[in-house]
């Protein structure tokens, strides 16, 4: 789609009060398994940060997530990240850094995001290696947004090192209705007499969402034109 100038891509979402809590863990998984969408009937997706994605681990005090997976990555930095089918106010990890010899202390960073993908709040902890996977790293936001969540280690600890959940949790929105929002570029810049520009924009489906969604176009300076692919 060919287009100057910055679009707003605004959608009203439609909240919900908590209803309960649920918390994810890995027991049920067996060591090896690359997390994704195996906890998408509980609400929730694990999705690749970075490059990184997370593979469950046995560990003395049971089954974690480590976030050491990277396909043909010499180094990175270890995190992880989770989207969430309905938007909450609260969400919680329970993590650590698995065991380095000598052992380091250093920050994780916790940050939760809306379906905008726009950062609604964050936390840090100080924690050390092979002790254990229960610190807990709790962001709470005035109102049920939170449509995803990342945590990963602090910039002052070492690319070796790796970040590791033992669960998660968070409210049981078990009301929200069925909604969407748009997420792509500010804006996007055309030149007269130049090719086409295409331009990527995502839904982001909340609360069990579905069904074709129609895409139009207006406002556009003369000589401009735009379409949809798909539409809807």
């Amino acid at each position: 789609m060919a287009r100057t100038g910055s679009v707003a891509l605004v959608v009203a979402l439609c909240w919900a009060n908590a209803a309960g809590a649920a918390t994810i863990n890995f027991a049920g998984l067996a060591p090896g398994t690359q997390l994704g969408t195996q906890f998408q009937a509980q609400g929730v997706t694990f999705l690749p940060y970075n490059g990184v994605n997370g593979v469950v681990r046995a560990a003395a005090t049971g089954k974690v997530a480590q976030f050491d997976s990277c396909f043909a990555c010499e180094f990175y930095n270890s995190g992880g990240k989770v989207v969430f089918s309905t938007l909450h106010q609260t969400v919680t990890f329970h993590a650590g850094l698995a065991s380095t010899t000598p052992a380091v202390t250093g920050p994780l960073l916790m940050q939760v995001y809306d379906a905008g993908g726009n950062v609604l709040g964050s936390t840090s902890v100080n924690v050390t290696s092979g002790t254990d996977f229960t610190t807990a790293l709790t962001v709470t936001v005035p109102t049920a947004r939170i449509a995803a969540a990342t945590i990963e280690v602090g910039q002052s600890i070492a690319e070796t090192d790796v970040v590791a959940i033992s669960d998660l949790s968070f409210e049981d929105n078990a009301t929200m209705l069925p909604d969407f929002s748009l997420d792509g570029p500010a804006a996007v810049g055309v030149l007269a007499g130049s090719l086409p520009t295409l331009v990527n924009i995502n839904i982001l489906r909340i609360g069990g969402s579905v069904g074709p969604i129609n895409f139009s176009v207006a406002g556009l300076p003369p000589g401009v034109t735009g379409t949809f692919s798909p539409n809807p």
